[in-house]
């Protein structure tokens, strides 16, 4: 089995194609290539858009598709270790736009 491993940080979007068995990367990659923006509208804040998140996955997953040969099926996990908000509207769109609120946590 081949498993896709994705991790969404703050900096970039990092995908490794995993050999399952043997626990050996096949492919890697990691998009944008500079460090992604952060702003800060406020003292404590830190605000991202998630459609640079998703243009940044596909990026990376088509540059470690484009990489890997696989025969195997791909399987996706997720695991979040920030606590985040990103409010959506009518069709999907960020509401409002560009800003998504990480939640302060002591």
């Amino acid at each position: 089995m081949t498993l896709l491993g994705i991790d969404l940080g703050s900096s970039s979007v990092k995908v490794c194609l995993v050999d399952a068995e043997s626990g050996r990367c096949l492919a890697s990659a990691f998009a944008p290539k500079q460090e992604a923006p952060i702003m800060a509208a406020r003292p404590g804040w830190a605000e991202q858009d998630p459609l640079d998140w998703w243009a940044y996955l596909t990026a990376a997953t088509s540059e470690v598709v484009a990489k890997a040969v696989s025969d195997g099926t791909v399987r996706f996990g997720n695991i979040r270790t920030r606590l985040g908000v990103t409010v959506s509207g009518e069709a999907g769109k960020n509401v409002p736009e560009g800003k998504k609120y990480y939640l302060k946590t002591k």
